[in-house]
C-alpha cells in the first residue's frame, strides 16, 4: 500500500501542508520565489517501495491522472508480474489499492512493459508485452472490469489481432488515445529474431471503441524500410496519428517524426537535424500545447554528442493541420552541466504555457521556470521535497508526468508528478516509485 513516509524518512507529510517552491536557479541568476512555475504541496508519497526499474520510464507511459484518481503500472520483479495501482487524489476517499494483471498462459512468457490508457467513461485499457523463452513478442490487451477498477481485469487480446506479424518487439512499443476516448492508436516494431537478418517492420494498428473495449484492426506497415530500433511515442490528433521516436543508425541514434493518416500512409515524415559525428539525441517528449487542442505539438529533444561533453535541450513545434516542423529554439550546456538535458515531460495545462519538469543531476526533480517555448529567459528550478537522498534513496532513474495523450485529466488544481529511485544499496534495477502533486502558479 501507498503510504505518506518513504523508507528510512523523516515525518510524514502533515495533510494540507504546503512546501513552497525554493527558487533556486541552476542556471542564471536567482528569481523571484513569484516567477517560479510549480509549488510541491504534498509529498514524497511512496506508491510501492519495492518494483524492477520501468523501462524506457524516459518515454512510456507508466502514469495516468483520472477524474479521483492517479493510476500507475510496474512489474514486482523482472520476471514477475504487472501490477497496476490506484492512490486517491486530494479530497477523494477512495482508498489506494493495488492490483496484479493476469497472468500470461504460457508458463515460460516473461510481462513487460505495462502501457496505460484511460477513457473518459474511467475504464483503464491496459496493453503489456509478453516474451516467451524462445525470443518472440506480442502484445496483450486487458481491461478493467469496471471503471477505475484495478483489482479485476478482462483479457480482450482477442481484440488485438496481430494479422501477418504474428511476432512484436515487446518493449518497443507505444499507445495513444483520441481526446475524445473513441479512437486508440498502437505501435510497434516486429521482433527481431536471432541469426536472421533484421526484420524490423515498424508497424501500426488502429483501434475504434466497441462498447468498453477497443477494437482493433490488423496491424499495418507505415514504412518500407526497415527499422532496427525504435522508440515511439503517439499523438493521436483528428488529422492522424503523429508519431516521435528514436532511431538507431549505427554508430548514433537520431530523432525523427511522421505523421500518419488513418489509413497509415504517410503524409509528413521528417528527421531531426543530426549532429555530425556520433550522438545520441533523445526525443523525450510529444505534448499538445493545449490540452483542448492537438493540432499543435512541442517535442523535446536531448543532444548528447559522443566526441565532446557539451549537450543541448531543443524544443520543436509540429502543427499537425499545416504539417510543418519548426524548431523553436535550443538551450546549450557546458561540460559542467551537461545532465541539465537529462529527459523529461511537459505538465500541460489550459491558458498557460506547458512547464517542462526532468532531473538535471538525477537526484531532484526540476520545474523550468521562464519561457522555454518561446524565445524569453528559462532556467530550470530546483523543487523542494524532491531531493530523494534526503529520504534514503540513492537516484532518480525516470521521470513520469501523467498524458492527456495517454487519457490523463489536466486538473485545474495540483497534478501529480512521480519518479522511480534507485535505493542506496543493493539490486541496481530494484526501485521505488515516489508521488508528489504540485499546483501551478
Amino acid at each position: 500500500m501507498a503510504s505518506m513516509v518513504p523508507p528510512r524518512a523523516g515525518r510524514p507529510d502533515p495533510p494540507g501542508r504546503r512546501w513552497f517552491l525554493v527558487a533556486a536557479l541552476l542556471v542564471s541568476s536567482p528569481a523571484a520565489q513569484d516567477d517560479t512555475p510549480l509549488r510541491v504541496t504534498h509529498g514524497p508519497i511512496v506508491l510501492h517501495a519495492d518494483l524492477f526499474l520501468h523501462w524506457g520510464g524516459h518515454t512510456f507511459g507508466y502514469l495516468i491522472e483520472g477524474e479521483r484518481s492517479v493510476y500507475w503500472t510496474g512489474r514486482r520483479a523482472e520476471a514477475g508480474p504487472a501490477v497496476v495501482g490506484r492512490f486517491p487524489r486530494p479530497g477523494t476517499a477512495r482508498p489506494p489499492s493495488i492490483g496484479e494483471l493476469p497472468a500470461p498462459a504460457e508458463a515460460t512468457a516473461v510481462t513487460v512493459h505495462p502501457q496505460l490508457l484511460r477513457t473518459p467513461d474511467g475504464h483503464l485499457h491496459v496493453f503489456v508485452g509478453q516474451v516467451d523463452d524462445r525470443g518472440g513478442g506480442t502484445v496483450r490487451y486487458l481491461r478493467s472490469a469496471r471503471p477505475g477498477a484495478v483489482d479485476a481485469w478482462l483479457d480482450r487480446t482477442e481484440c488485438l489481432p496481430v494479422g501477418r506479424y504474428p511476432h512484436w518487439a515487446a518493449k518497443r512499443k507505444n499507445v495513444g488515445i483520441s481526446r475524445d476516448g473513441q479512437r486508440a492508436v498502437l505501435v510497434t516494431l516486429t521482433a527481431f529474431q536471432q541469426g536472421s537478418s533484421l526484420q524490423n517492420w515498424p508497424l501500426i494498428a488502429f483501434g475504434q471503441r466497441d462498447g468498453d473495449d477497443f477494437q482493433f484492426g490488423e496491424p499495418r506497415r507505415w514504412a518500407d524500410e526497415q527499422l532496427p530500433f525504435f522508440y515511439p511515442q503517439v499523438a493521436v490528433t483528428d488529422h492522424g496519428p503523429v508519431l516521435v521516436g528514436a532511431v538507431d543508425a549505427d554508430p548514433s541514434r537520431h530523432a525523427e517524426l511522421v505523421h500518419l493518416d488513418d489509413e497509415g500512409a504517410v503524409l509528413f515524415r521528417q528527421r531531426l537535424p543530426h549532429p555530425q559525428g556520433t550522438a545520441q539525441t533523445w526525443a523525450y517528449d510529444l505534448q499538445p500545447l493545449d490540452p483542448d487542442d492537438w493540432s499543435r505539438l512541442v517535442l523535446v529533444r536531448s543532444i548528447r554528442p559522443a566526441d565532446r561533453p557539451e549537450t543541448a535541450l531543443e524544443l520543436w513545434l509540429y502543427d499537425a493541420r499545416a504539417r510543418t516542423l519548426v524548431r523553436q529554439r535550443r538551450v546549450d550546456f557546458a561540460a559542467a552541466h551537461a545532465a541539465r538535458a537529462n529527459a523529461g515531460h511537459f505538465l500541460v495545462a489550459r491558458d498557460r504555457a506547458p512547464v517542462f519538469i526532468n532531473e538535471p543531476n538525477s537526484r531532484q526533480l526540476a520545474a523550468w521556470q521562464g519561457d522555454l517555448i518561446g524565445d524569453g529567459p528559462c532556467a530550470p528550478v530546483s523543487l523542494p521535497r524532491t531531493q530523494v537522498a534526503d529520504f534514503g534513496y540513492r537516484t532518480i532513474r525516470s521521470v513520469f508526468v501523467p498524458s492527456v495523450l495517454h487519457g490523463s485529466i489536466p486538473h485545474a488544481g495540483s497534478r501529480a508528478v512521480a519518479a522511480d529511485v534507485a535505493y542506496a544499496a543493493g539490486e541496481p534495477t530494484r526501485v521505488a516509485w515516489l508521488l508528489w502533486r504540485v499546483a501551478l502558479r
